[in-house]
């Protein structure tokens, strides 16, 4: 199992300063991050993901693998 071990807000356009997401706002975004990693088979070492709240809901910004499988690396 994945372990989330930090959610960090970052402002807006034509913001300076982010608003923290709320509880359950980070447990959608847990959640999101834990399937993605299922999604793309990461099972060991870090990642990092940016995730955006919209109003359809999460959307994946940004995924960086830090431990890749030597078998998907061309």
């Amino acid at each position: 199992m994945h372990q989330v071990v930090g959610i960090r807000a970052l402002p807006t356009d034509g913001h300076t300063q982010a608003t923290p997401p709320t509880e359950p706002e980070c447990a959608v975004l847990r959640s999101v991050v834990r399937a993605v990693l299922d999604l793309v088979g990461h099972e060991t070492g870090s990642a990092r993901t940016q995730v955006v709240l919209t109003p359809r809901g999460p959307q994946i910004a940004r995924l960086q693998l830090d431990d890749v499988p030597q078998d998907l690396v061309e």
